[in-house]
């Protein structure tokens, strides 16, 4: 038996246990309490904050009055301002072709200090050979996609041949060919007949989709229409093996180097640099591209021609070479 005193004991260790229970679980409860309202908060947020990040954050737009449009945001060319010497150059270039009868388009870049100068250089021309280069990146493109085999063997047919430059329509029928090596003869010699199996192969809608990636936005394959500065780009893209692999951009370079055509751009520049380029000829046309490798800095000039004789055109492009490269050396 207790005595009353233990028996009160006992009930205030009891009640203490009781408390301490209350306590504890008053505790849990107000932990998940405030759990619950942190998520509660956090999801909020979550969904509010982007919202309300992108409302502070959009480009302002100014809206007039009635009747008159809407002011856009300024877009910023991202090439460094031109320099004295390229103004200078753009004004005697402009006087130059000025005074001609046919249509001229010169696109200059400077590949070092990113700078370009344009005249006419968005202006469309007919492509005439300056097309095969396009179809020529193409094929390595689908090679490295594994779409496009540049080892394999094919068979000259006689319905291939097409005549004018180039030596494989003088071959008999079945000669035998890689494509690399249609696509060495489609550059060096401007071979229209290799160009053609080469095309075929590919297909015209992936030879338009490739130059769509490169974002040529005025390359038309179909039509053969294309613009000086569209041509450069495709230079610049291959000298800085962003079209293709280092590789296969020194080897298509390679080819480019060995042109057998070189009364262009090459005949009025020093006979030691190193110009990969590529002509383009036809009735009242006369284009040359090139990549001109020099010490103190790469440089392209694309050079394009129409309405005017060949004769005319020759004597411009060699004023126009002459300009470019006594501007270039003496801003070096």
């Amino acid at each position: 038996m207790f005595t009353e005193k233990e028996v009160l004991k006992k009930k205030l260790s009891s009640k203490k246990k009781e408390d301490k229970q209350e306590e504890s679980s008053g505790r849990v409860v107000l932990v998940l309490l405030i759990v619950s309202t942190g998520l509660t908060l956090a999801f909020y947020l979550s969904s509010f904050l982007p919202a309300f990040w992108q409302k502070i954050t959009a480009p302002k737009v100014i809206r007039l009055n009635s009747g008159q449009k809407e002011v856009s945001p300024v877009v910023f060319e991202s090439a460094p301002t031109p320099t004295p010497w390229q103004k200078n150059l753009e004004e005697e270039l402009v006087g130059l072709i000025s005074q001609q009868d046919g249509l001229y388009g010169i696109y200059l870049y400077e590949i070092n200090s990113q700078r370009f100068l344009g005249v006419n250089h968005q202006e469309s021309f007919s492509a005439a050979s300056l097309m095969k280069l396009p179809v020529v990146i193409a094929a390595y493109q689908e090679a490295e996609r594994k779409q496009f085999d540049l080892t394999a063997q094919y068979h000259l047919r006689e319905e291939d041949k097409l005549s004018g430059n180039g030596s494989v329509h003088l071959q008999p029928e079945g000669t035998v060919y890689t494509y690399r090596a249609l696509i060495k003869l489609a550059i060096e010699q401007s071979d229209n007949t290799a160009i053609s199996v080469i095309a075929k192969a590919i297909e015209e809608e992936k030879i338009q989709k490739n130059i769509d990636r490169l974002g040529l936005t005025k390359t038309d394959y179909v039509l053969r229409k294309t613009t000086p500065e569209d041509i450069g780009q495709l230079l610049l893209a291959l000298h800085q093996g962003k079209a293709l692999t280092s590789a296969h951009s020194q080897e298509i370079i390679g080819f480019l180097t060995n042109s057998i055509f070189n009364d262009q751009i090459p005949a009025f520049l020093p006979d030691n640099l190193v110009i990969a380029h590529k002509i383009g000829l036809d009735e009242n046309l006369l284009h040359d591209a090139a990549i001109i490798f020099v010490d103190d800095g790469d440089f392209i000039l694309v050079i394009m021609s129409q309405g005017d004789p060949e004769d005319r055109a020759q004597t411009v492009l060699e004023e126009i070479t002459k300009m470019v490269w006594e501007a270039v050396r003496n801003s070096n």
